[in-house]
């Protein structure tokens, strides 16, 4: 019967304490201070090392959008309604 694996923790970026770093480190290659793996133990290693790693699966958060303009000199129906409660009470 075979083992099961480990599940596999995805792609993560490994960050180089040397910025702009280009080379290998720990079987990963670095481009301008950025590497990448999936590998469990070398994740492990780069952080027992000091390494920044940050998981590159993650959603970057969606821009958001301006609000729609209401029309020139039109008053949203909310704010009319108020308008009127604010007289009916005078």
């Amino acid at each position: 019967m075979a083992k099961a694996k480990a599940k596999d923790p995805g792609s993560v970026k490994i960050i180089s304490k040397v910025s702009g770093y280009n080379g290998e480190s720990a079987g990963v290659q670095f481009r301008d201070g950025v590497g990448e793996t999936s590998d469990p133990w070398r994740i492990q290693w780069f952080l027992d090392h000091g390494y920044t790693v940050e998981d590159s699966s993650e959603k970057k958060p969606a821009e958001k959008k301006p609000p729609a303009k209401a029309a020139p000199n039109k008053v949203p129906p909310a704010q009319e309604k108020e308008e009127e409660d604010e007289k009916s009470d005078e």
